[in-house]
C-alpha cells in the first residue's frame, strides 16, 4: 500500500528492523518517522512524500472476506488496510517544468 505518510503510519502496527523481521512500531517510533524523517528532511525541501507498507494475506482469507463484504465498501477496505508492516518513506524531487511558468 502506498499514500500519505500520515496515513500509512497511522494503520501501520509493525515495522522491519535491520534484519527484516517485524517489530511492533511503537509511539516514539511513529513520531520520529513524521517528525524527523519525513517533516524535517523531505516536506522542507518540497518533496512530494509517499510511504509504503503491506501485509501478507491469504488468499483463503480475501475470498472469505469478500463473501462478507463488497470489496468496494469501508468494511472490506479497513480489514485489508490494517494492522500493516511499514515499510518506508521516499521524497520524490518534482520540480516546476519551465513549460508550465
Amino acid at each position: 500500500m502506498k499514500g500519505a505518510p500520515e496515513e500509512i503510519i497511522k494503520i501501520s502496527t509493525q515495522v522491519l528492523t535491520k534484519d527484516v523481521k517485524p517489530q511492533k512500531m511503537t509511539s516514539n517510533m511513529r513520531s520520529q518517522i513524521e517528525d524527523e524523517i519525513v517533516n524535517a528532511n523531505m516536506a522542507r525541501k518540497g518533496q512530494k512524500v509517499l510511504s509504503f507498507a503491506f501485509k501478507e494475506v491469504r488468499l483463503e482469507d480475501i475470498q472469505v472476506l469478500s463473501q462478507r463484504h463488497d470489496i468496494e465498501s469501508p468494511e472490506f477496505r479497513k480489514k485489508v488496510e490494517s494492522e500493516l508492516i511499514y515499510l518506508g518513506t521516499f521524497g520524490l524531487e518534482d520540480p516546476i517544468r519551465e513549460s508550465v511558468l
